[in-house]
């Protein structure tokens, strides 16, 4: 056994921390099942994560010694639909913009609509994978594009627009340019 001195060491422990909840709901003589139970509601139950105790941590599964490690404890909220859009779209390298760049290369416009942005952060929710289901929602909706970029550039192809029902499985409005049309024929 190695003794570490851990006295100059800053831990951060983050996660899901799946059934914390309900060892708060216990503490706090809250019914979860039979007759008198309290039915949770989902902005009930993310506020539970804010009344956490390092008492409730132990008892959930971690060592004491580790606990009195942590200098502060506190929890973040999840984000709402208009945050999860605002993460798709603002930040410098935001999804929306690595995948505008990487069309760009081939020649393609690459755009979103407002409405497909607002349904792909419903879906995230809904799936209870916000943020980070963003990406892979993105992905399955565009991979048909990207795989046939070069033939769809070769045919004209100068624009793509996503939209709700491109989101939805249907195809994407696409601007093809005449010229190339009429110098391949």
């Amino acid at each position: 056994m190695q003794e570490v001195d851990t006295s100059k060491i800053l831990f951060i422990c983050g996660g899901a921390f799946v059934g914390l909840d309900k060892i708060i709901q216990q503490r706090m003589n809250q019914k979860t099942v039979g007759f008198g139970a309290v039915l949770p509601n989902s902005s009930k139950h993310t506020e539970y994560y804010s009344m956490v105790t390092p008492k409730d941590i132990i008892q959930f599964g971690f060592i004491p010694e580790f606990i009195g490690r942590f200098g502060l404890i506190t929890n973040v909220d999840e984000l709402d639909v208009t945050q999860l859009v605002n993460v798709l779209a603002e930040p410098k390298n935001s999804v929306i913009k690595q995948y505008q760049y990487i069309f760009e290369l081939d020649g393609i416009d690459l755009q979103f609509e407002q409405n497909a942005l607002i349904y792909i952060a419903e879906k995230a929710k809904e799936l209870k994978t916000n943020a980070r289901g963003l990406k892979n929602i993105i992905e399955k909706t565009l991979l048909p594009y990207q795989f046939d970029a070069v033939n769809l550039v070769e045919r004209g192809l100068s624009k793509i627009v996503i939209t709700k029902d491109t989101v939805l499985g249907n195809p994407a409005v696409m601007f093809f340019d005449k010229k190339v049309n009429n110098e391949q024929k």
